[in-house]
């Protein structure tokens, strides 16, 4: 069997129902699933009634699910038109420089994102989900499980967990083991779910206060602040609005801080 670009091959089919039900769309809900790999799960999301636009990167695999499914397999946008319920068309691309036209192309109707997707490449996608024109209803992911894990921090926050949280709340659904997969990977999965705010704060100034802050975790805000090009006394004032000490850390402020934080930004640079 073919591995490439990270991907472990979820053979489990409780698991594939269980990632399909909790994405919690209905029959005709537009569905973009990230790394088919061989169709497994594809055929579940088929099989709920999804109007489903695969991305695949991989140009083999990308075949395979067109032929298994009998989709079209397309390259670009101008050959792009929403599937029927049931039925999925195949995009063969990378999905971190997609999603964001196809999403476009939507015109504001509601979709949902599912996929078993590559460990590599997930800290990148969830904050690119944050940029997207308009945002899914629920994701459903299955990751590695010690990023679901930062991801879902509640307490001692971090960058992943707060580029996030600005626009979704995060949940485990559920842990896999290993030998759900082929090849096994080394390491526990987690499936997660990330359901849509009904107020986000994605916001270019939201994301480079949060990497300002998050730079270097062990170092205190102020000192990052600095880094950043802050004044002393302009990120001792920042720190003071959020109440806190001058002494504070990155990950002890609540998301609701680091909002408040992104908005004194310019006031203090």
């Amino acid at each position: 069997m073919r591995q490439k670009l990270g991907q472990h091959f979820l053979r489990d089919r409780n698991i594939l129902n269980f990632i399909a039900d909790a994405a919690s769309f209905k029959k005709g809900d537009i569905v973009f699933e990230i790394g088919p790999g061989h169709g497994s799960l594809t055929r579940a999301l088929l099989e709920r009634g999804a109007r489903l636009i695969a991305f695949e990167k991989d140009p083999l695999l990308a075949r395979e699910v067109a032929d298994t499914f009998l989709a079209p397999l397309i390259k670009d946008v101008s050959h792009f038109s929403i599937p029927s319920a049931g039925s999925a068309v195949v995009v063969l691309g990378d999905a971190l420089v997609l999603l964001s036209p196809y999403c476009t192309l939507l015109k504001k109707k509601k979709f949902f994102v599912v996929g078993n997707i590559p460990y590599y490449i997930s800290g990148a996608l969830f904050r690119s989900l944050g940029w997207l024109s308009f945002l899914p209803e629920r994701a459903v992911f299955l990751i590695q499980k010690e990023v679901a894990l930062r991801m879902s921090a509640q307490k001692g926050l971090n960058a992943l967990a707060a580029w996030v949280g600005c626009w979704a709340d995060v949940s485990i659904e559920r842990t896999v083991r290993p030998g759900s997969f082929s090849p096994p990977p080394a390491v526990m999965s987690a499936v997660v779910s990330l359901t849509k705010k009904k107020t986000s704060f994605c916001t270019p100034v939201f994301d480079r206060f949060i990497g300002i802050a998050f730079k270097h975790p062990k170092k205190t805000l102020v000192s990052n602040l600095r880094e950043g090009g802050f004044s002393k006394e302009g990120s001792l004032a920042l720190v003071a609005r959020l109440g806190a000490n001058s002494d504070v850390r990155a990950h002890t402020l609540s998301l609701a801080q680091l909002h408040t934080g992104s908005l004194l930004l310019e006031r203090f640079s």
